[in-house]
């Protein structure tokens, strides 16, 4: 048999591996590997899905509203770039929530949304928030733990970074809820800015 015969039948063995493996690898492996992540080449075949599920999945904060449900106060979109281009997408999402209140009764209010994984696993979570002169403290909670609190209190209008370390997500639907724990001295208000959620799948 002739040298180009010969890496004919290795390409066609090579191609029926990878067919096979096709239709008998997870869901989720097929998905990640058939999935690009935006700025990045489309994966391989038989690269490792490690490789892509590693990078950051963004959740822009604007991208929530009409699906976070406030305890009080409107949600909405708010252009962000007249201040400035450290916003991602140039927009966070807005909430107006009233002052909390420890007396008689404990009454802080509350965001509550989901974010969606596709895998289980341990997520390197970052929350890109926005402090300004009328913004209030904030505590984070993923599946009903604390997990970060954002000081809202700035005297300008500014962009923030928060890593609040690792989270065990489940695949499908995981719950965050924004409380809104106090309004800091010299602060007009407890107004909240959630530009964007940061998770990256952890080995």
């Amino acid at each position: 048999m002739n040298p180009s015969n010969r890496r004919w039948l290795a390409a066609r063995a090579t191609l029926a591996l990878a067919l096979a493996w096709a239709a008998s690898a997870p869901a989720e492996e097929r998905r990640a590997l058939a999935t690009p992540h935006p700025g990045t080449h489309a994966a391989r075949p038989g690269l490792a899905s490690t490789a892509v599920l590693k990078l950051p999945l963004r959740i822009e904060g604007e991208s929530l509203v009409g699906s976070a449900l406030p305890s009080a106060g409107p949600v909405s979109a708010q252009d962000m770039s007249q201040f400035g281009s450290d916003w991602s997408s140039g927009a966070h999402l807005f909430w107006q929530p009233p002052d909390p209140v420890d007396t008689p009764i404990r009454n802080w209010p509350h965001l509550t949304f989901s974010i969606d994984v596709a895998v289980d696993g341990t997520y390197a979570l970052a929350i890109l928030h926005t402090r300004a002169p009328d913004y209030g403290d904030v505590r984070v909670f993923v599946r009903g733990q604390p997990v970060a609190d954002l000081s809202g209190y700035a005297a300008s209008v500014q962009a923030a970074r928060v890593e609040a370390g690792q989270v065990k997500l489940k695949a499908g639907k995981n719950q965050v809820v924004l409380t809104v724990f106090r309004r800091p001295a010299g602060s007009k208000a407890s107004y909240v800015g959630l530009d964007a959620l940061e998770l990256a799948r952890q080995p």
